[in-house]
């Protein structure tokens, strides 16, 4: 099987993330051009093909995108937003540490 090192990783901290070091997570963001996590909060966006229909064939066949459209993505860290982990059963949530912000 082959593998391509320059697929890009758009991360998000979950609840076992926050029992380690979350900081370094974000440190290595500066250290990997595939590692993509600046912030516990951040958009994307990225372009799609909606369709792709085979273009006529002269000498060669390929495929040529007819529609493309962009889709916004919101990376969110549901731990700080609910306030706590839930891995931790003797702990409740506590809500976000600010409400407004959140």
């Amino acid at each position: 099987a082959s593998h391509d090192n320059s697929i890009p990783w758009y991360v998000v901290a979950g609840n076992h993330d926050h029992l380690g070091s979350v900081q370094a997570q974000l440190q290595y963001h500066g250290q990997s051009r595939r590692w993509n996590f600046p912030n516990l909060f951040y958009s994307t966006s990225h372009t799609v093909p909606l369709r792709e229909e085979p273009a006529q064939e002269v000498t060669t066949t390929t495929t040529t995108t007819t529609d493309t459209a962009t889709i916004d993505v919101i990376h969110i860290d549901t731990v700080v937003l609910a306030g706590q982990p839930s891995i931790w059963p003797h702990r409740t949530t506590t809500g976000p540490a600010n409400a407004t912000l959140a």
